[in-house]
């Protein structure tokens, strides 16, 4: 696929499903689309819209159409993919069929995503030997037939194709024992052995195969060969609700839509294949722009987010945009380095192209996309930009902090463990800065939670006060009325009348009076009655 020259994104983690059949399978479990009217077809090319969109729904970004000896519903979704929004990155179709061998073993063939469609019909008649090319606009496959070729006369011919053999990969089926068409099974460990494969696929969840069936695909069982294969986990969806679609997970670096790529991450599939989302660093440099008077008004580097390489000859600009990438961080050789000779070449070359220019770096920073340009100007600070916010100027220092990196000479890094000390102190600053600062940011909400419950406990404390005071307050309002009534009732013994009792009860009324007449009297003595 073509890219601006440096913004290649190289091989990427892409969730794939390579099993999906369409309504033609003869499995089917939903509306079948017959072919051939204008109404006929419009309801195919909204079936493939809609297998587009469920793919884009599941973070798919890589599928192949796989129907049995048939490639009717491959262009379908390639113009389906067309129409797709390009609000999201293009699914990735490689066309292909699923292949059923002589010897009851099932694989998969797999085109190129860009293969003409003339290199899908060769399988038919030289290679799919029993197999006849089926009306496209029948709206089911036949049933099932064997090829004409077992399994290994079946490899060996697309081997030694000339024109097939590098644009396809083969990967025959591999599940537990007694699975359909697996190729696991009892007696087949010498054709396992010696059949010119790269990888197997399973229609099951990687978890879930058996450890033994595990442990002969990766060659730890001399018998079924000593040569390891990758497994790539499908779905083999044939329904139309899509439930199945994607669900046995399947992660895969790949670079470009060829087999070519496939096969690359069944070589190295330690690293290439996986069977859950693959974490990847919260903190990376995405991409680098440079304008310079050495580079250009706009030299731009996409950096892949495992690993990138930049090759090249003596002398041509290697170090130079690495030290570019160095100031953008705020860690070029003027900023960390104190020696002012022994890197004197790298300093002249900031100051002498950078006069005018800028470096621009695009960040991801815990999900958060930030740019961040440094001026040669202006090189004491660096401003970073995010969406929906006002821009921040901050220092060098402060840049340094907020983005933790490493960066080394080609002189450093031959002598980085020339001792114990060193090795200790240079290998795990590197590996661990993105680890000191969630340390760090881990700390500072313990702190903040320390803070938050030593508050909450003083208010406990004031509760519990609050509590016991009120709980003495009504402990002596009941002790208090004890005693009224013990005396009420001492003097009803003693022959207190019920008038008697009623002049004791109004008392309060009584001496209200009495203090109203005592101020009145105090009015009337001062002068200040009323007349």
């Amino acid at each position: 696929m073509p890219h601006a020259k440096g913004m290649h994104p190289g091989a990427v983690w892409k969730k794939c499903d390579f099993q999906v059949h369409s309504p033609r399978d003869t499995q089917w479990e939903g509306t079948r689309f017959p072919g051939g009217s204008p109404e006929l077809e419009q309801a195919r090319e909204a079936w493939a819209d809609s297998l587009v969109a469920a793919c884009i729904a599941r973070g798919i970004e890589a599928v192949a159409i796989t129907d049995h000896h048939d490639f009717c519903f491959v262009p379908y979704v390639q113009r389906a993919i067309m129409r797709a929004s390009t609000a999201t990155p293009k699914l990735w179709l490689f066309p292909g069929v699923e292949v059923t061998c002589n010897d009851a073993v099932q694989c998969l063939v797999l085109f190129d995503s860009d293969t003409d469609p003339g290199l899908w019909e060769r399988l038919f008649g030289g290679h799919l030997l029993a197999i006849a090319k089926t009306d496209c606009e029948l709206e089911a496959l036949p049933q099932t037939i064997l090829c004409g070729r077992d399994i290994p006369a079946f490899f060996a011919g697309l081997v030694d194709d000339a024109i097939l053999s590098a644009r396809v990969i083969a990967l025959p089926h591999a599940s537990d024992e007694g699975a359909h068409k697996s190729m696991m099974r009892q007696g087949f460990h010498v054709r396992f052995r010696d059949l010119g494969c790269d990888g197997v696929y399973t229609d099951k969840q990687f978890q879930k195969l058996e450890k033994k069936i595990v442990e002969r695909i990766h060659g730890k069982v001399q018998e079924w060969g000593r040569r390891r294969r990758g497994i790539i986990a499908t779905s083999d969806s044939r329904r139309a609700d899509f439930q199945s679609l994607g669900t046995n997970e399947c992660w895969i670096r790949l670079g470009e839509p060829t087999v070519e790529a496939i096969r690359q991450a069944l070589l190295a599939d330690e690293a290439r294949i996986a069977y859950a989302e693959p974490a990847l660093p919260a903190q990376r440099v995405l991409e680098l722009h440079i304008k310079s008077t050495l580079c250009g008004n706009n030299f731009e580097l996409l950096i892949n987010d495992g690993f990138t390489a930049i090759i090249g000859g003596r002398g041509s600009g290697k170090s130079a945009v690495l030290e570019y990438l160095r100031f953008g961080l705020g860690r070029s050789t003027a900023d960390v380095s104190s020696d002012s000779t022994e890197y004197q070449r790298q300093r002249e070359l900031i100051t002498a192209t950078l006069a005018s220019g800028w470096v621009s770096l695009l960040l991801e920073r815990n999900g958060v996309l930030e740019k961040w340009t440094r001026t040669g100007a202006t090189p004491d600070a660096i401003t970073i930009s995010t969406a929906g916010s006002t821009p921040e100027v901050i220092t060098v220092l402060a840049a340094q902090q907020r983005f933790r990196s490493r960066a080394f000479s080609q002189k450093q890094l031959s002598s980085l463990v020339s001792s114990a000390e060193d090795a200790a102190e240079q290998i795990t600053g590197i590996a661990a800065a993105e680890e000191i600062d969630q340390r760090q940011e881990l700390e500072a909400e313990i702190t903040r939670a320390k803070r938050d419950i030593s508050t909450c406990f003083d208010r406990v404390v004031d509760l519990w006060s609050a509590q016991m005071e009120h709980q003495l307050a009504l402990s002596s309002v009941k002790d208090l009325e004890r005693r009224l009534e013990a005396n009420r009732k001492k003097l009803e013994d003693s022959g207190l009348s019920e008038a008697s009792q009623k002049i004791l009860d109004s008392a309060p009324a009584h001496n209200s009076a009495l203090d109203l007449m005592a101020e009145a009297k105090a009015s009337l003595d001062t002068g200040h009655g009323v007349r």
